[in-house]
């Protein structure tokens, strides 16, 4: 650029070699894709921590309770025994012993092991 179209403060810069800004470009793309992956991890491991509430909409659907001693027997007399837990369940894919874990009739959410919802079908074996 000539002295004459120049803005009057303006310095001149040398242009970026094209092989160092193509490694600043690929950098800047790793640091994305970095982010990205580390984010969704992130919400993958908080919503596997999200425990499911008795207001939650399909919990009211399928009459899921927290506490299976609380069920009503006469309006749910499908729960015939008092081993019919989500633990019991094979619904539910929590760790043996764990007090909560997931269920696949509530994705991302856990259900508690004590649980039950008028889905519960008893594990085979």
């Amino acid at each position: 650029m000539d002295k004459k179209h120049r803005h009057p403060g303006a310095k001149l810069v040398a242009p970026l070699d094209p092989s160092r800004r193509r490694a600043l470009m690929r950098l800047g793309a790793a640091g994305i894709a970095t982010a990205a992956l580390a984010a969704g991890r992130v919400r993958d491991a908080e919503a596997d921590t999200v425990r499911l509430t008795e207001d939650d909409a399909q919990a009211k659907a399928l009459a899921y309770v927290h506490d299976a001693t609380t069920v009503d027997g006469a309006r749910y007399p499908q729960r015939s025994s008092a081993d019919m837990v989500c633990s019991s369940c094979q619904l539910f894919k929590g760790e043996a012993g764990s007090a909560w874990g997931k269920c696949t009739l509530f994705p991302g959410k856990q259900v508690n092991a004590d649980g039950w919802c008028i889905a519960y079908a008893a594990r085979q074996g």
